[in-house]
């Protein structure tokens, strides 16, 4: 993987724009290690976040609704009822599953809503939370969603309201 490119960006593109990096990385054997590379791509628990907010029932949102916020996380390469295997590497002395872990906070980073592991377990995970506005004006949020053993697998979604 080229220097400076985010995993998830690279995961996304399509195999023949790889394929070309790869020509370019790989002097010798590039056809065997980009095989290889693809089997890796194809294994990453790769998925999408997105969040919407709103209130139910209502066009223009004031001080006392209930604002609901949706997130829904897909993986985008697996199959139903597929999901990651074990996380593979040399320095693990043991098997290990990977974790997802949803933080909501505001666009700051300086409160937090929510903190949660969350078990995905199917190719699609909905979760809904419910808020109370309380003051006037524009307000926020910010979902990421991380792995605890992928880097560079990251998500964020943001909405405002």
């Amino acid at each position: 993987m080229p220097q400076g490119c985010n995993i998830f960006k690279y995961c996304k593109m399509e195999a023949s724009e790889r394929k070309a990096m790869a020509d370019k990385l790989w002097a010798e054997n590039s056809l065997a290690k980009f095989a290889d590379q693809e089997k890796t791509v194809a294994c990453l628990p790769l998925v999408e976040l997105t969040m919407t907010a709103f209130v139910e029932g209502e066009e223009e949102i004031v001080v006392g609704d209930i604002l609901t916020c949706k997130l829904s996380v897909k993986y985008l390469n697996f199959a139903k009822g597929e999901k990651s295997g074990y996380v593979h590497s040399k320095y693990y002395p043991y098997l290990k599953r990977d974790s997802w872990y949803l933080i909501i906070t505001d666009d700051k980073f300086e409160g937090l809503a929510a903190v949660e592991k969350i078990n995905i377990t199917e190719d699609t995970f909905e979760k809904e939370f419910k808020e109370r506005i309380h003051r006037p004006g524009e307000i926020s949020f910010t979902a990421v969603l991380t792995n605890d053993s992928y880097k560079g697998l990251d998500q964020f979604s943001k909405v405002k309201v």
